[in-house]
């Protein structure tokens, strides 16, 4: 009897990874890239959606960054950064707020950005699994009160975090909602 519960037992632990929920074994970007992506692909994926990139930055470590504005089709995104090393995506940061183009104001409230992150939230929730909240805080730095919530999902050496930044000062406001693609190195 104990034999057969060990060998049953040697069974189930060597068919575990075998029998357990198939899900993600890693958080990829988003628009049908992947990790290591070239920068050629990426240049033409911008230029073919009718973005245009707008700027080039080099930061140390040999990390470039790739900035792309003025995407079609999206409600709020208003930037995207790709991230590159060696000239192959490691990071995409999606930057979204509700801007009137030539006007430079905000015409998304504090409760749409809560309801826009609380959709997101709940995308990555049932894409990734629950969420780790890292930061909810506000504080007054000066004049201003600056609010920080974010979140961060994690599978294997990939993460996503969606962060929610907003400055008040008086009548000014300024409010960003932003979804950052990591590949760790």
């Amino acid at each position: 009897m104990m034999r057969r519960l060990r060998l049953l037992l040697v069974l189930l632990l060597s068919l575990g990874p075998a029998l357990r929920a198939e899900g993600p074994i890693r958080i990829d970007p988003p628009f049908n890239l992947s990790w290591g992506e070239p920068v050629a692909r990426i240049e033409r994926l911008v230029t073919g959606c009718g973005a245009r990139i707008v700027s080039r930055q080099k930061k140390a470590g040999g990390e470039e960054t790739l900035v792309a504005e003025d995407i079609p089709k999206i409600e709020g995104l208003r930037r995207l950064l790709f991230h590159l090393r060696d000239n192959q995506l490691i990071g995409l940061e999606l930057q979204y707020q509700g801007v009137v183009e030539n006007e430079g104001r905000d015409f998304w409230d504090k409760e749409k950005y809560d309801a826009f992150m609380s959709r997101w939230r709940q995308a990555l929730d049932k894409q990734y699994g629950p969420g780790k909240e890292l930061t909810r805080e506000t504080r007054r730095v000066g004049e201003v009160n600056q609010t920080v919530t974010s979140h961060r999902w994690t599978i294997g050496s990939t993460n996503v975090d969606l962060i929610y930044f907003g400055a008040e000062k008086g009548s000014d406001i300024f409010r960003t909602l932003s979804v950052h693609y990591r590949l760790a190195l």
